[in-house]
């Protein structure tokens, strides 16, 4: 889903999972702790982290990327 509405929204064709492009950040999705639909979403070094407590979290967090970019 983040990878489609990317494109829609950008242009922009994500790479693979794994695959190195040096030229542009990565957005790294991950589990943080927390209370229950929670997000963070922030910049680590060369990376956009989107860190979502729980399965809605996660998805609340990439919605907030999407509508930020």
């Amino acid at each position: 889903m983040l990878t489609d509405e990317i494109l829609k929204r950008t242009q922009i064709q994500l790479g693979e999972f794994g695959a190195r492009v040096t030229s542009r950040p990565d957005i790294v999705i991950r589990r943080g702790k927390g209370p229950a639909e929670g997000y963070r979403v922030f910049v680590q070094r060369n990376a956009v982290i989107v860190e979502g407590n729980d399965e809605r979290g996660v998805l609340f967090g990439i919605g907030r990327l999407l509508r930020e970019m």
